[in-house]
């Protein structure tokens, strides 16, 4: 498991679990972004911005259209 993978259940975890799972969950969360100097909100903004998208481009037509929407 690599450290996005990690934190986004840590993450996941801090956010449903339950009683102790819960607890312990967000303090491994906090102490594993405290340790990569980053925070909460840093990792949860990296997350919304970082998403690929693979567009098929059936036409010339299309791509001129892609390229002006983007």
């Amino acid at each position: 498991m690599n450290l996005k993978e990690r934190l986004l259940t840590l993450y996941a975890l801090s956010q449903r679990g339950v009683g102790g799972e819960r607890e312990n969950a967000e303090r491994i969360l906090n102490r594993t972004l405290k340790s990569h100097n980053m925070t909460l909100e840093e990792f949860l903004n990296e997350q919304e911005t970082k998403q690929l998208y693979w567009l098929r481009i059936e036409s010339k037509q299309e791509g001129e259209l892609l390229t002006q929407v983007i």
